[in-house]
């Protein structure tokens, strides 16, 4: 079962700062988040798993979904 990591987890496991997780996400190169209500999201952990694992891949696999 997946389950939804927070802010400050997902930063303790990637290192990068909100706001370039932020601006890679708005590139199609991290995973996007979710919502849970108006100002609380969460990202999956197997989608950051599989970003940590190799995030120019994730970048390569979000450009040709977008196309």
């Amino acid at each position: 079962m997946d389950r939804g990591i927070r802010e400050r987890e997902c930063y303790e496991l990637t290192g990068i700062s909100r706001s370039y997780r932020w601006r890679l996400e708005q590139e199609g190169r991290f995973p996007r988040r979710r919502r849970t209500g108006l100002r609380c999201h969460y990202w999956l952990l197997s989608e950051l798993m599989e970003w940590l694992k190799d995030p120019e891949a994730f970048a390569t696999g979000a450009s040709q979904r977008a196309s």
